[in-house]
């Protein structure tokens, strides 16, 4: 069968059609060539839920929200279509609950019930509202926020005072700033001193050290090893006469080493001693002059 070209473009549009709208639907999480089961859940508010949310059970997205409406015939009320897993089969007691994120949409979190039979397709499961993370943080960290605030009022009141002319804080500023002041001249002496003082300083140091390394040089010009020989042999010669000194075959050996020589000699100058004496006292015993002659004594 041969098919006219208004035919084929006709077929090709509908084909597009029909890709487009699959493509959406898979773009959102829903799989038209996948046979799926649809749920409804109603709330009173659904808190930023659109349509696409993903549906999951212990974590795990086992659907998508595939479209939301307001029940105007009972106000207050919003009609929630879920579409699941056909493998997904949830017993009777089943919780759709809409669960707010603190970071990203919101979602549907299902707690399965514990009933004996399971729902039917197209049924209206219960639905709740968790209030979540938000809900936590308003319950438990907002009064310690609120007491934070207050002891930071606290603080910022005493920063305050301290501020204050009649406070501590700017007496201390100020002592800060008469010792910045005195570092500052501090540093400019130790610039000046650098500047001007150390240069003769380090040049003098310079001469020392020239000083030492011609002493330096000069010390290894000297003939230490015949110095040495010289030494020893003083040495020597002073242990030689020691031992001269100490032997008794010699006059000052004798002297040293000998009592009995000791003791002549004292006596006998005690004796010159005893003569003098007497020769003072009696110098006619011992002298006799005269101008005419004399006769001999008897």
């Amino acid at each position: 069968m041969k098919l006219s070209k208004e035919s084929k473009i006709g077929i090709t549009t509908v084909l597009a059609i029909a890709f487009l709208y699959w493509g959406i639907h898979y773009l959102r999480g829903i799989n038209l060539l996948q046979p799926n089961n649809s749920y409804y859940a109603s709330y009173t508010h659904v808190d930023g839920l659109a349509k696409s949310a993903p549906v999951l059970l212990d974590g795990f997205q086992v659907g998508v929200v595939e479209d939301i409406h307001y029940n105007f015939s009972q106000p207050g009320h919003i009609i929630v279509k879920m579409t699941l897993d056909k493998h997904l089969v949830l017993p009777q007691g089943t919780e759709a609950v809409l669960t707010p994120a603190l970071i990203g949409s919101t979602g549907i979190t299902l707690r399965l019930g514990d009933g004996a039979e399971y729902a039917a397709k197209g049924d209206t499961l219960a639905s709740s509202f968790d209030s979540g993370l938000m809900e936590s943080l308003r319950g438990s960290l907002l009064p310690q926020i609120e007491e934070a605030v207050c002891k930071l009022n606290v603080v910022l009141g005493q920063i305050e005072n301290q501020l204050s002319d009649t406070g501590d804080l700017r007496h201390t500023l100020s002592k800060l700033s008469a010792t910045s002041d005195h570092l500052h001249l501090l540093s400019a002496n130790l610039d000046k001193m650098v500047k001007t003082d150390l240069p003769p300083i380090i040049s003098n140091i310079g001469s020392v050290c020239e000083d030492l390394s011609g002493i330096s040089d000069n010390l290894s010009q000297v003939d230490f090893a015949a110095c040495m020989k010289k030494v020893d042999n003083c040495l020597l010669s002073a242990e030689s006469i020691l031992a001269k000194v100490n032997s008794p075959d010699n006059t000052v050996g004798l002297l040293l080493n000998d009592t009995a020589f000791y003791f002549n000699i004292n006596n006998t100058v005690k004796d010159a001693d005893r003569l003098l004496i007497d020769l003072k006292a009696n110098p006619k015993r011992y002298v006799h002059f005269s101008l005419f002659g004399g006769k001999n004594d008897k």
